[in-house]
């Protein structure tokens, strides 16, 4: 029961909500917080919030004496505005900010602090601790800020303003023992948000030993690694697994799979799918060394439940020179041949093998940039490529006035996809704006180099991502064919001739340009516009243009998309001498059959039929990697249909909401879609 006469604490970790939930995992950090000031601090009410106009409700119904915000780049602005209203309301409300979104060198950080004034104290580094020692402090001074801060007191992780405008900055301190924290999730914290739309997020090891100049871990502060035991991460996981609505799990570490320890981790989550046959989907970073033990760690998962966990690696780059710009220590190509050798020979077609690029990195070019994308799709077969725009985050190295002079990064400003929306502030409503700053060039990569790059990137995601033409491209990899090569052959030669298709690239190539701007002066002067939001929650500004168009090319461009896909095929096998009549006939019968067992959101539970003259179950069976004379027979009709329980996986996986552009782009990003192909049956033994 709560005490009228306690300490209101409220923790706020939130996500914008105008085109549905953007950041849809459980708000770890600031949780981790709260369970250790609960644990030592008496006295005190607690309070953890997503969703904004929840906290707009219980801010208007009970204020709060103090406020944590997490601080993220899809956030900032939208925890900025309601700091302003509940310093509003109330002068005296204590604002305590934390997160990795704060500049790394104290210049900036006082800069920071002066431009948010409503902001009290902030939080670098690990929190639990700091921010206990400073909630403890500002309790013994009685919630007065102005006499706590008279001290010029010094508290680790902590920077504030003083009452002279002068910065103070505490020692840079990491959390030595992470297992001791108490966790959120055992001491009830996130039952509210468990029971709703929020994936479980969970860590077991906190650090990273790499030093990469564009991610927030980068800095060498957080090179020391700290570990949850075994028994604390079980507790959790079944504490999840219980009262979870979503069935995903999600781990917040760096390199999974690259420690022993992960072996174990894999152990329990196998353990939970057997139990509660929970997740149907695990997430986390992985490892950039160790690729057996990642191979191991996957095989246990997936073993109980294929296609729970992708197989990957993320490269950012395979370019030497690039990798030693950006302070990147990467496993070669041929030392991970492990890995393909594992993928290539699972008898499943559900499996993952998934990689990350970044484009435009810092000494990157066209030519390094699709050196990387054979690299990783035509050596080593992956078939899950996310290439990433390089953005300019706040607390990392490349945000530094040396390394964007340096490299010529020059960065755009542009609104966050899906991180925007209107929100109540008492009664008040106020469109809130995420802004990011992204590199679309830089010395050694050109605007019309950027462009080619991105359009070879959609077209990786329309025809190779999660294997949506399978058949077609096993056979293009025996024949020892680049798909990539492929890939350039749609872009340069086949696309330009085609009306159709190439409208889809000019609303992907306009997308990348639209709403975009030089300073982050014009960019608030646009969204002033009476009709900015509007035009923004409508998807006519603001999309995530990979994801929209990737999506559209199935919806609306499917027929152009598998025509192409042939006309491409055939030109490139007579430029290497393998145009015979059989091949020409298997690949035109591979990408209808691809086409006919598709996830198709126009016919969505339809059966569809198609005559064939080669024997793609027995292909089935052997995952495709068989020459098309072994499978030629007579000519025979297969009916593509699902089955109930099919039905049943789609429904629970696509909602109740209407499918538009944006979900369904979501839709394709994250789930395996080799999971919702229609099973099909030679039509004699379906009579």
């Amino acid at each position: 029961m709560k005490n009228n006469n306690n300490i209101t604490i409220y923790f706020a970790d939130l996500t914008h909500t105008g085109q549905g939930i953007n950041a849809d995992t459980m708000p770890l950090g600031v949780g981790l917080i709260a369970a250790n000031i609960k644990k030592h601090v008496n006295n005190i009410d607690l309070e953890i919030f997503k969703l904004p106009n929840v906290l707009n409700d219980f801010v208007n119904t009970k204020h709060p004496h103090i406020v944590c915000f997490s601080n993220y780049a899809w956030n900032e602005l939208l925890s900025i505005e309601y700091a302003k209203y509940l310093k509003s309301k109330d002068p005296s409300t204590i604002i305590i900010f934390g997160g990795p979104n704060f500049p790394l060198d104290k210049d900036n950080r006082k800069e920071y602090l002066l431009r948010y004034p409503e902001i009290d104290f902030y939080i670098k580094w690990d929190g639990e601790i700091a921010a206990t020692e400073l909630v403890t402090k500002i309790l013994e001074f009685n919630l007065n800020v102005v006499e706590l801060k008279a001290t010029k007191f010094i508290n680790d992780n902590t920077c504030y303003i003083d009452l002279n405008n002068q910065y103070i900055e505490g020692n840079d301190a990491r959390v030595d023992d992470i297992d001791s924290m108490p966790s959120p999730y055992t001491e009830g914290l996130f039952d509210h948000l468990l029971t709703t739309d929020f994936v479980p997020l969970i860590e077991t090891v906190r650090g990273c030993p790499y030093s990469c100049t564009f991610c927030n871990d980068g800095d060498t502060h957080r090179n020391k690694l700290g570990r949850r035991s075994s028994e604390n991460l079980e507790l959790d996981f079944e504490y999840a697994a219980k009262i979870a609505t979503k069935s995903a799990l999600w781990l917040s570490d760096l390199n999974f799979g690259m420690y022993k320890e992960d072996i174990d981790t894999a152990n329990l989550i196998a353990k939970l799918i057997k139990k509660y046959d929970w997740p149907n989907r695990f997430e986390t970073s992985t490892g950039k060394a160790q690729p057996a033990r990642l191979i191991e760690s996957n095989e246990i998962i997936n073993s109980v439940k294929p296609g729970v966990f992708k197989l990957g690696y993320s490269f950012q780059s395979t370019d030497d020179g690039v990798l030693k710009d950006i302070k990147r220590r990467n496993i070669s190509v041929e030392n991970l041949q492990g890995m393909t050798d594992y993928f290539r020979k699972n008898d499943s077609d559900r499996l993952e093998f998934f990689t990350e690029l970044i484009l435009a990195l810092p000494n990157d070019t066209l030519e390094k940039f699709t050196t990387s994308l054979k690299d990783v799709t035509d050596r080593l077969l992956t078939n899950n490529i996310d290439v990433h725009q390089l953005t300019l985050l706040k607390g990392s190295n490349m945000a530094l006035k040396s390394q964007r002079e340096l490299y010529g990064l020059n960065p755009k400003f542009r609104v966050l996809t899906g991180c925007f929306g209107e929100y109540f502030f008492g009664k008040k409503k106020k469109a809130i704006f995420e802004i990011e700053e992204v590199i679309l060039e830089n010395k050694t990569f050109p605007p019309k180099d950027y462009e080619k790059a991105r359009i070879l990137h959609l077209l990786v995601k329309i025809y190779v991502d999660h294997d949506p033409f399978i058949e077609l491209m096993t056979f293009l990899r025996m024949k020892n064919i680049s798909l990539i090569d492929l890939m350039i052959e749609l872009r340069d030669k086949i696309i330009p001739k085609s009306t159709e298709f190439s409208k889809l690239i000019r609303n992907f190539t306009g997308a990348m340009t639209d709403n975009v701007f030089d300073s982050e002066e014009e960019l608030m002067v646009f969204l002033s516009k009476d009709d900015a939001l509007e035009k923004y929650l409508s998807y006519e500004y603001g999309v995530n243009e990979l994801l929209f168009n990737r999506a559209d090319a199935f919806v609306s461009f499917n027929d152009v998309v598998h025509d192409s896909l042939l006309e491409a095929t055939i030109s490139l096998l007579d430029s290497v001498n393998e145009l015979t009549k059989l091949n020409v006939s298997y690949v035109s019968e591979s990408i209808n059959f691809s086409k006919l067992k598709k996830f198709d959101i126009n016919n969505l539970y339809g059966v569809k039929k198609g005559f064939f003259t080669f024997d793609f179950s027995k292909a089935h069976k052997n995952n495709f990697k068989l020459d098309p004379t072994l499978i030629t027979r007579d000519r025979i009709e297969y009916v593509f249909k699902y089955e109930d329980s099919d039905v049943l996986k789609i429904k629970s996986i696509i909602g109740d909401e209407d499918l538009n552009m944006k979900r369904l782009g979501k839709l394709y990003q994250r789930h395996n879609m080799m999971e919702v192909n229609r099973g099909f049956k030679e039509y004699s033994a379906v009579g």
